[in-house]
């Protein structure tokens, strides 16, 4: 009886194991989806009210903070210190935010909102590609997952 229980536990961590790192890859698409927001927003603001970035960041809509993983008790007077203080999750969106951080607010008005949209069009290619792998790699994740829990449960049997 505690052998059949043991095995179900084991199936069921394969389970959740998978469900659990398919929802962080789900987090990590809604985070680059948040930033591209985000990007947009700046480039909004700057071309339509010339708003400075504290402005803008305290402007920030609530839903769109929690999405770029920024917490609203931080105090961010940059843009850099922004995204330190952002839980962006995909390594290369990192990149081409911090870039557009340490960029912003070099230039006149016209040219920061070139710059703006330089740097959405590259962080949408980023979601882009993110959404067009995540179906396989989820797919990949919950194959692999209950594989390696079978296993386990045929080894044991």
């Amino acid at each position: 009886y505690l052998k059949i229980v043991g095995l179900i536990a084991i199936l069921l961590s394969g389970i959740g194991c998978a469900a659990f790192i398919v929802s962080e890859l789900d987090a990590r698409a809604r985070n680059v989806k948040a930033l591209c927001k985000m990007l947009k927003l700046i480039k909004r603001m700057v071309e339509s009210f010339s708003m400075s970035l504290r402005d803008i960041l305290r402007e920030m809509p609530e839903g769109l903070a929690e999405d770029c993983g920024f917490d609203r008790e931080c105090d961010a007077v940059s843009l850099v210190s922004f995204v330190e203080a952002c839980r962006i999750s995909d390594s290369e969106a990192r990149a081409i935010f911090t870039e557009f951080a340490h960029s912003f607010g070099k230039n006149y008005r016209d040219g920061q909102v070139r710059e703006c949209a330089y740097y959405i069009e590259r962080m949408e290619e980023r979601e882009r590609l993110l959404l067009q792998k995540l179906p396989s790699q989820k797919k990949l994740v919950y194959a692999v997952s209950l594989c390696l829990a079978l296993t386990l449960v045929i080894l044991l049997l």
